[in-house]
């Protein structure tokens, strides 16, 4: 079981280094582009009334293309960031702290954090991909197991260890219920857990999802690995697909005003509207590391992505090792720290980022470590 999920982590470890060497190829100077409308299957039952699961029915096989961007092109890079200054958050008011970089040391031991979700007293939960559990590592670092922890993976809903998962990757909080949306990778299913530790499974949406994230009237959105598509989910339980891509994403960010943000794991930040407009945020087709606004700026190899409280994006920027503060008019920053143990990361998969301790973690399966990243203390 270990080695099956191993090849599965290598599996999609190859595919990301795959396509960021892609990064230099001609595909990457076309802009991204537009999505076709909704599609695809209403599910019965809404997420609030999640029920047992149907047959396990796999998701169609990968279809994913090589090239750059997202489907049907609609504007360029450069026409994202001059389009971006109407965004509500202009680029003042950011992080200007120090950050130092240490690991959670309750969390070392022999499993897999992958998806990470704060709750609002800063709980973090974390999807143990390793260990078939969801767990709550508390303010005080205490550990504990929410949901599953079967070593054997399974289907089953349940409360406690009496749930099966297999593989649960990402992890995300619904703001209006208080619960947690899980993307249970083997089981090709979407899970909601309770903070009390009690699942039930989401009918209809039958894929195979990663990253997971809630926008403000608690629409779910996932990145779909069969299919290489972000895929939406309703509150009523309607499940279509939102946005076509072709790479993988590690993380969704959503704003206030519900636009999605997704790092395409080459040299780009794009943005996603609620009509399902892509264009570039920040970045461009030439990896680097420079800070600036718009096709100004430079990535390389961008992975998890995050939006915090305090009206910015935080990306890990996996070929620089740093962190970088990302505004609504797509202005760039990297984040100053005192020491870089990150920089050995080789491959992350979740940034969570408290706004009010200013804290973030990041989740490195393979290691098994959670790193805390944090202000320097004066």
């Amino acid at each position: 079981m270990y080695k099956r999920k191993t090849m599965l982590w290598v599996s999609a470890l190859i595919m990301s280094i795959g396509l960021a060497a892609c990064g230099g190829s001609g595909n990457d100077d076309e802009a991204p582009s537009v999505p076709t409308s909704s599609s695809s299957s209403s599910s019965s039952g809404g997420q609030a009334s999640s029920s047992s699961s149907s047959s396990s029915g796999g998701a169609a096989s990968s279809s994913s293309s090589s090239s750059g961007g997202a489907s049907s092109s609609s504007s360029s890079s450069s026409s994202s960031s001059s389009s971006s200054s109407s965004s509500s958050s202009s680029s003042s008011g950011g992080l200007t702290e120090t950050f130092s970089v240490t690991t959670l040391p309750a969390w070392k031991q022999d499993v897999d954090a992958a998806g990470l979700a704060l709750d609002a007293s800063g709980n973090l939960y974390v999807a143990d991909y390793g260990g078939n559990t969801i767990r709550k590592i508390a303010t005080d670092g205490t550990v504990s197991a929410v949901a599953g922890g079967n070593p054997t993976n399974g289907l089953a809903d349940g409360t406690g260890s009496a749930a099966l998962f297999d593989m649960p990757w990402g992890i995300a909080l619904n703001p209006l219920t208080g619960n947690f949306a899980v993307g249970d990778f083997g089981n090709k299913r979407l899970r909601i857990v309770t903070p009390a530790g009690v699942v039930t499974t989401l009918p209809g949406a039958n894929s195979q999802p990663r990253a997971v994230a809630y926008d403000a009237s608690g629409n779910l959105f996932y990145y779909n690995f069969s299919t290489t598509a972000i895929d939406k989910v309703t509150p009523s339980g309607v499940v279509s697909q939102f946005v076509t891509t072709s790479f993988e994403a590690f993380g969704i960010a959503i704003d206030p005003a519900g636009n999605l943000y997704l790092a395409d794991n080459i040299s780009r930040i794009l943005k996603v509207t609620p009509a399902g407009v892509v264009t570039t945020l920040a970045g461009s087709a030439t990896s680097g590391s420079a800070d600036g606004k718009g096709t100004a700026a430079s990535f390389k190899e961008p992975e998890a992505i995050t939006y915090g409280a305090n009206g910015f994006l935080y990306v890990y920027d996996k070929g620089n090792k740093r962190i970088r503060e990302v505004a609504l008019d797509g202005t760039v920053k990297t984040l100053a720290m005192t020491t870089n143990p990150i920089s050995t990361i080789q491959f992350s998969v979740s940034l969570a980022f408290d706004a009010s301790r200013k804290t973030f973690y990041l989740s490195v399966p393979g290691d098994h470590t959670i790193y805390k990243i944090a202000p320097v203390t004066p």
